[in-house]
């Protein structure tokens, strides 16, 4: 009886510490950044339309730690100006636009050393990842007019599948924390996001970066 309890606790510490030593899979960050909006309104100043950016993102790591599937809720607010011709004179207007988007992708991490140690202090992972989700785009347009210039104005909400890119690195500071700088852009089969369409007919892009925090569980 002795020594079956004794082999029973022996498996018991075993498995702990296999466990104990396994890298965390899923992994929840607090980003914070900017976006920008190219389109009708930034075609002149892509720099001068940059407003802030929150959002939170999840990923859960494969069997092959490089690669991980991804969840993603971000809000974005920016401010566009549109310059414009009407009867002889120039004229400029400007909105502010909230857009907010759920998507889910994946993620590869170009290091194989995530699959070689367990995560230390200092190490570097960089990233590429593609995704797709929906985004809902609003603003502020409140004109009894739909045209301006030569420009459809759209001063109602709207809600358009997307696909994104990005690309950016991670920093591990422990197991459980890690740093994530990121940068990319998602699009849309619209030319709208800014409010206003009718100058080609290119689709409208976000971009966007910033940096999170990571904790790994």
């Amino acid at each position: 009886m002795k020594h079956s309890s004794s082999l029973l606790l022996a498996l018991v510490v075993s498995a702990s510490s296999a466990y104990s030593q396994q890298s965390p899979k899923s992994a929840l960050a607090l980003r914070a950044g900017v976006a920008t909006l190219q389109g009708e309104a930034t075609s002149n100043n892509l720099f001068g339309s940059i407003g802030p950016e929150v959002g939170l993102f999840y990923s859960y790591s494969m069997k092959n730690e490089q690669w991980a599937a991804t969840a993603e809720m971000t809000h974005s607010m920016v401010n566009t100006s549109l310059d414009f011709t009407a009867d002889g004179s120039n004229s400029n207007f400007e909105t502010q636009v909230a857009q907010t988007y759920f998507g889910i992708g994946i993620r590869h991490i170009l290091n194989s050393s995530i699959n070689e140690f367990k995560p230390y202090t200092g190490q570097f992972l960089p990233y590429i990842g593609i995704g797709v989700g929906a985004t809902k785009t609003s603003n502020d347009i409140d004109l009894d007019t739909d045209k301006l210039g030569g420009y459809t104005l759209h001063q109602q909400s709207t809600v358009d599948f997307t696909a994104s890119a990005e690309f950016g690195f991670i920093i591990v500071l422990s197991k459980h924390w890690a740093i994530d700088a990121y940068t990319g852009g998602r699009t849309a089969s619209t030319d709208s996001w800014d409010g206003f369409s009718g100058s080609g007919d290119g689709n409208d892009w976000l971009i966007h970066g910033g940096l999170g925090l990571q904790y790994h569980f």
